[in-house]
């Protein structure tokens, strides 16, 4: 690992690629100095990393070259969980330590998730766009499905996945889990959720939600031909990443009718089809919402606390409660 703690007479120096609750940056100003960059453009962030010894990063980029070509950089921290935007095998190779924060915008997410899910199967959206513009309504046009009795299918089984499945179990759904990384028993309080196979959750369930980090074997995991395997009537909702469903097919699907419905926690940039997306959202069968699925008050400062927490560990020469890698020395 590159050489942890402060160099002689200096103190470490921590960028930040996007501000974050000023309760992470007063635990971080104890032991450091700290640059909150505001446009975290390539450019940009090669400059702050120039002296940076941490870099804390929300959507920015860290790739091979910026981790290569700034030799002080110790520590690379995700303020969030997925790591798809750092090059974890270059800071690997490099002696970087990665480390994430899992678990504190699990809650956050999951209610993000079932409010999707209930919004697809009542068109609350719908009828809310409806009444903005002043259209007559019928009230009959708004006949929706309730989600106790309903089979839902959840596509991963970490930590939000677990929170989803106590939810939805407290609203009366039938719970399937499928996860490679799961064995039985899943322990107390999910006695009534019943693993199964990728195939055959997605033909059974009535709601379908994402729980996957964007990985290489995860990219497009829902693809043309695991949409067909869905009801019609069934509901699809991605608070991952929008990587993981082939969004091109998605569109086709919702077009067809061969979808209920689906929910996207994404930004709008990527994609492919933006005549497809714009009809989709237009029809009500898609709601699209900015990757804002953990974006409240207690999962952000406990989200900027925690990151704040792993980069002081580590600048300090402790090891980290969460590493993303293993790097010489640890």
């Amino acid at each position: 690992m590159r050489a942890a703690g402060a160099r002689a007479g200096v103190r470490p120096h921590v960028v930040l690629t996007e501000p974050i609750r000023p309760e992470g940056i007063q635990i971080l100003e104890r032991v450091a100095s700290v640059e909150v960059l505001s446009a975290a453009n390539e450019a940009e962030l090669s400059r702050a990393l120039a002296r940076a010894d941490a870099v804390i990063v929300k959507f920015a980029r860290i790739t091979a070259d910026l981790l290569e070509k700034n030799p002080l950089l110790k520590v690379v921290a995700k303020h969030g969980v997925g790591t798809d935007n750092i090059d974890v095998d270059a800071a690997t190779r490099l002696g970087i330590q990665v480390v994430n924060v899992p678990g504190i915008n699990s809650n956050a997410v999951a209610e993000f998730a079932v409010a999707l899910a209930l919004n697809l199967l009542r068109g609350i959206h719908l009828a809310y766009h409806k009444c903005v513009a002043g259209q007559d309504l019928a009230r009959d046009e708004f006949l929706g499905s309730e989600l106790a009795g309903k089979v839902a299918g959840l596509v991963g089984f970490g930590n939000v996945g677990r929170h989803v499945a106590r939810k939805l179990i407290a609203l009366g759904a039938k719970v399937l889990a499928y996860d490679p990384y799961v064995r039985p028993p899943l322990g107390e309080g999910f006695e009534q959720v019943l693993l199964a196979p990728l195939d055959g959750l997605l033909q059974t369930a009535d709601i379908i939600t994402l729980h996957y980090p964007l990985t290489p074997e995860t990219r497009h995991l829902i693809g043309p031909d695991r949409i067909r395997l869905m009801k019609r009537t069934a509901v699809l909702v991605n608070v991952a990443r929008p990587e993981v469903v082939d969004t091109e097919a998605l569109l086709r699907a919702l077009e067809r009718h061969e979808l209920r419905g689906a929910a996207v926690d994404a930004k709008l940039g990527g994609w492919v089809d933006p005549e497809g997306l714009r009809a989709a959202l237009d029809s009500g069968r898609l709601i699209l919402t900015p990757h804002m699925a953990a974006l409240t008050e207690e999962a952000q400062s406990g989200i900027a606390r925690q990151v704040a927490e792993e980069v002081v560990r580590v600048l300090g020469g402790q090891l980290p409660l969460h590493p993303v890698n293993w790097v010489d020395g640890r």
